[in-house]
């Protein structure tokens, strides 16, 4: 089963049990599976192996050689930092996922100029966070994922919200939870409630 339909089924668990199960030259040998773990232990706030996880794929990858794959896990390595804030850890494994990843792995260049945006968001820079966003909406143009749609429209609303622009805000965040709606599509959509409840205030 792809890595994807245990996100749409929400079976985040079951993945992470799946792969405690195998044996750990298995999962030495296809990195992927510890990197999806660390995402998932991200998404469901278990956070304190998540690290020394992505440590491990990175030695990983760099033994193998893989730099694409050293793009993506410094690209989950700055998420993590940036959910707890160190923004100079943020900056640090972005500029390496920049240096490593692939330009034409589209998600991984969207994932990192969100994370960008985050980073100069959170520095005040808003021209530069601004052009981060335009990049992003323009790269999503080239391929179709809804999550990945769903994460630009939420960093642009953020964006908004940060600027005092809590009208376009607002809306972004209605029409976010209007086409999970209408097209199913698999996100936390009682956070998007509780976000655009806070906005509408």
């Amino acid at each position: 089963k792809k890595f994807t339909r245990w996100l749409k089924t929400g079976e985040l668990e079951n993945y992470i049990a799946l792969v405690d199960r195998f044996p750990v030259t298995v999962a030495e040998r296809y990195p992927n599976l510890l990197l999806n773990k660390a995402r998932l232990l991200s998404i469901l706030g278990r956070t304190e192996s998540v690290a020394k996880i992505l440590h491990l794929v990175i030695d990983l990858a760099q033994k193998s050689k893989d730099r694409d794959q050293l793009g993506c896990v410094y690209s989950e390595l700055a998420h993590y930092h940036q959910m707890r804030l160190e923004m100079d850890r943020v900056k640090y494994c972005l500029d390496r996922a920049v240096r490593y990843g692939s330009p034409n792995n589209k998600k991984l260049q969207v994932s990192l100029k969100l994370s960008y945006a985050f980073y100069y968001q959170r520095r005040g820079l808003y021209k530069q966070t601004e052009d981060c966003l335009t990049q992003a909406r323009r790269l999503m143009r080239k391929f179709r994922d809804d999550n990945m749609e769903m994460s630009v429209l939420r960093s642009t609303a953020a964006f908004h919200w940060a600027k005092f622009n809590y009208p376009k805000a607002l809306e972004i965040f209605e029409e976010m939870i209007g086409r999970i709606r209408a097209e199913s599509i698999s996100v936390d959509i009682s956070s998007l409630y509780s976000n655009a409840a806070m906005m509408a205030a």
